[in-house]
């Protein structure tokens, strides 16, 4: 399963784009094109301000300065970058839908797909992409689009939103975040979520995966072991569990404990 598996319509954006920079309200004003170096990952922004229109770069002001700083110290030296929205948005805005769909039926979906690994930067680019999926469950996580079926998707804090919030613990894991990101690219293996946390497991989670009610039902079982039936006084210990131990967002795996106690 995919994190992509909760959400309604998750294609509607990619499958059915509205068209070019001709049904676009901006047409092209103060337009910034990506920078698209050879690479193994891009990162993709909101949008450019008024240094990126200056210098026809994306992330070159203030928070791109800040992104690009980490991202060095991290050892992460060479990538892309772009925005779902090429041209600045007035008074820098939020960019709306329509301008979004029209940037990424122009421009985006082509600029990303030669990058194995899209780091979308906020929660704009999130959206744009996963349709309702929530930052918080996406933040620091690598995600797979079925449009894309060679990449990863990772997601992290924009770094204006950093600069705004400096010295807390939103830079802090704007950090780990950024950490995180130079392991994958370097191709490090991930530590289990379990040996992370100074868990033992207690059964052998290989190929575990949930594409069913049924394999929920099994996969309960083989979870329970011999501690009893699923019950609603250990509800929260196999919800905890199961949240973190396979690859289903937690609003599925709750309406399927629901209907386990039903």
């Amino acid at each position: 399963m995919t994190l992509l598996d909760d959400i309604e319509g998750p294609h509607q954006k990619l499958i059915r784009p509205s068209g070019g920079c001709h049904n676009c309200p901006r047409r092209r004003v103060d337009f910034v094109p990506a920078t698209l170096p050879k690479a193994q990952l891009i990162f993709l922004g909101e949008a450019p301000g008024a240094t990126e229109v200056k210098e026809q770069e994306g992330f070159t002001g203030k928070s791109g300065e800040l992104l690009r700083s980490v991202a060095l110290e991290y050892g992460i030296t060479e990538f892309a970058v772009s925005n779902v929205v090429h041209c600045r948005p007035p008074e820098n805005a939020a960019p709306n839908k329509k301008v979004i769909d029209c940037c990424l039926s122009q421009f985006v979906l082509d600029e990303i797909r030669d990058y194995s690994i899209v780091v979308l930067v906020g929660s704009v680019p999130l959206q744009a992409l996963f349709p309702k999926a929530k930052a918080w469950h996406f933040r620091g996580n690598l995600a797979y689009h079925p449009d894309f079926p060679e990449q990863r998707f990772y997601t992290m804090y924009h770094p204006a939103y950093i600069l705004r919030n400096r010295g807390g613990t939103i830079e802090e894991e704007f950090k780990q975040q950024m950490s995180r990101l130079a392991r994958i690219v370097r191709g490090e293996a991930e530590q289990d979520w379990n040996e992370a946390h100074g868990i033992e497991p207690e059964v052998d989670r290989s190929g575990w995966e949930i594409a069913d009610i049924d394999d929920f039902r099994a996969l309960i079982a083989q979870m329970n072991g011999n501690r009893g039936d699923l019950n609603r006084d250990n509800l929260q210990e196999h919800f905890d569990g199961m949240r973190r131990m396979v690859p289903s967002s937690r609003s599925t795996v709750n309406r399927w404990f629901r209907k386990e106690l039903n």
